[in-house]
């Protein structure tokens, strides 16, 4: 993951309901964050303390286009890529879900546009809560209603999820049926996002948001300037809904990027790419002690993930963050 392996014979594993599971539960395609010790860069190791795994959607499927890699899951837009893995339940793919029936993606969020790009898709016919994670948008705190992509949410009065306002990142668990008026009543939401600490060496990978300038914008919440950062591919600019790879060190709140890296679009269509119970293999080799903090819900465990990436020289302390 980000070019490390890591040893997780010894971790403990939850999801993001509290919930434990085990290292066999793991799949590719997965979002997890690592909190580990032990980092060897040059090794490309380390040893997995916690494993969180977590989602961004779960709901039912209204709207699904194989020829263009477009699914709608609870009102929002998923694009499909060749690199999404399908779980094997789903023989078939992205053919094989139909309308109405439920499940969980794992996805990269695009606050730009309000798009999922998934990394994973499995069925969830059981499941007894939907959720979501995204922008809000309408808040009517006459109406206790707003809006992520186009669903629409209610809270009873007197609930109103913390900070709620228009442009807010939430995630919120629903009921499985909507209100009379086709409303999702909220069960709970949280809006709380953990950052790295001032000094922590940081690599951050998402997608570009509230971008001002070179040297104001966020990855994945994370307020970023790169107004001294190297860019690479050579004479690449930076913008709104780009995705990027950042790497620097935390000061005073912000990442002082001094290198990022502009990421390819991945290619939207049919896939039939599935995965039963394979995980990355494991590795008990680690040298130059070293904090590995990956606050959640950012972390892919994909094909991608196979990829190498440029690191940091070890520091005593490090972040990786990526979504």
């Amino acid at each position: 993951m980000g070019g490390v392996r890591y040893d997780d014979s010894a971790a403990t594993v939850r999801n993001d309901d509290n919930q434990s599971l085990s290292s066999s539960d793991l799949r590719l395609g997965m979002v997890v964050a690592i909190d580990g010790k032990n980092l060897d860069r040059s090794l490309g190791t380390g040893v997995a303390n916690s494993v969180v795994v977590s989602s961004e959607l779960v709901g039912p499927v209204t709207a699904s286009v194989v020829a263009t890699g477009d699914l709608t899951v609870l009102g929002q837009p998923v694009k499909v890529t060749t690199s999404t893995v399908f779980d094997d339940r789903l023989v078939g793919g992205h053919s094989a879900i139909t309308i109405g029936s439920v499940v969980e993606v794992y996805a990269v969020y695009d606050p730009t546009t309000g798009t999922y790009t998934a990394s994973r898709v499995e069925p969830k016919s059981s499941a007894s809560t939907y959720k979501v994670r995204g922008v809000v948008s309408a808040n009517n705190t006459t109406q206790r209603t707003f809006r992520i992509g186009a669903a629409t949410f209610t809270y009873a009065a007197g609930a109103a999820p913390a900070g709620l306002a228009d442009g807010l990142l939430i995630r919120v668990k629903v009921g499985t049926s909507p209100d009379s008026n086709g409303y999702w009543v909220i069960a709970s939401s949280d809006t709380s996002r953990p950052k790295p600490s001032d000094g922590v060496e940081v690599e951050v990978e998402g997608v570009i948001a509230n971008y001002s300038s070179a040297a104001s914008f966020t990855v994945n919440g994370i307020p970023v300037n790169a107004s001294s950062a190297s860019l690479s591919p050579s004479g690449s600019a930076l913008a709104a809904g780009l995705r990027v790879e950042a790497e620097g060190k935390m000061t005073a709140g912000v990442l002082v990027a001094t290198k990022v890296e502009v990421k390819k679009p991945e290619s939207s269509g049919a896939t039939t790419m599935t995965a039963a119970a394979t995980t990355p293999a494991k590795s008990t080799r680690s040298r130059a002690p070293c904090r590995v903090w990956t606050p959640p819900p950012r972390l892919l465990w994909s094909r991608r993930a196979r990829r190498r990436s440029t690191m940091l020289a070890p520091p005593s302390k490090t972040a990786l963050w990526l979504t």
